[in-house]
């Protein structure tokens, strides 16, 4: 009896084993494929936040360089704008002031006369193309500067139709006038230029920080 029992007892012992072994192999299969296709999912969404990572620094670095082109542009349209305004104010500013220094040392009266109303046609074109470019510009220029050129260059065009209302008249010197024309005009022309060289300083910090 008890042979039986064990006979039976170790034959249902292997079958469990057997049964054991199937199911293990099974859930090792199972186990080993779930895990490949978790890691080919943590693989494949780890590619594509990389690929987005990817793209949004490409998108950054493109709107960065972007950005930079338009404020050098901006900055080199801006300057070149203040550098054309300083050139017309200086010019203008300086023909108008020293139309009689041409004329010291000069002994003939027609000669000396001709070149007072080349220089004072030659400071009044100068007064004109100021004019256009302050008048034409104004968006890009402050307050302050506008304001501080307008000023100049009424003085310096008031001052030239002054003079060639005396050269008409045959009053052909106006050393008093151009004196006084340059004391108040210079101090001006000093304050157009620190402002100038500000307003470019905050477009370079603005291009620089941006």
């Amino acid at each position: 009896m008890w042979e039986f029992i064990e006979e039976h007892l170790e034959k249902g012992l292997l079958v469990l084993l057997a049964i054991w072994a199937v199911l293990r192999w099974k859930w090792d299969k199972s186990f080993k494929k779930e895990m490949k296709e978790r890691d080919e999912t943590l693989s494949r969404e780890m590619q594509e936040k990389q690929d987005n990572v990817t793209k949004e620094i490409a998108g950054l670095k493109a709107e960065y360089e972007k950005k930079h082109t338009i404020h050098k542009v901006q900055f080199e349209t801006e300057f070149n704008i203040y550098k054309e305004l300083w050139r017309i104010i200086a010019q203008t500013s300086h023909a108008t002031t020293i139309i009689e220094d041409y004329a010291m040392g000069i002994s003939n009266v027609t000669t000396r006369n001709n070149l007072r109303a080349n220089k004072i046609k030659e400071a009044f074109k100068f007064a004109t193309e100021g004019n256009d470019i302050i008048f034409l510009n104004k968006p890009f220029y402050s307050e302050y500067i506008y304001s501080l050129c307008v000023d100049v260059n009424m003085h310096c065009l008031t001052h030239l139709k002054s003079r060639i209302a005396q050269f008409d008249k045959g009053q052909f010197t106006d050393e008093i006038g151009s004196a006084r024309l340059k004391r108040i005009i210079d101090p001006m022309i000093l304050q157009i230029d620190k402002a100038i060289q500000k307003q470019i300083g905050f477009i370079k910090e603005a291009e620089i920080f941006e």
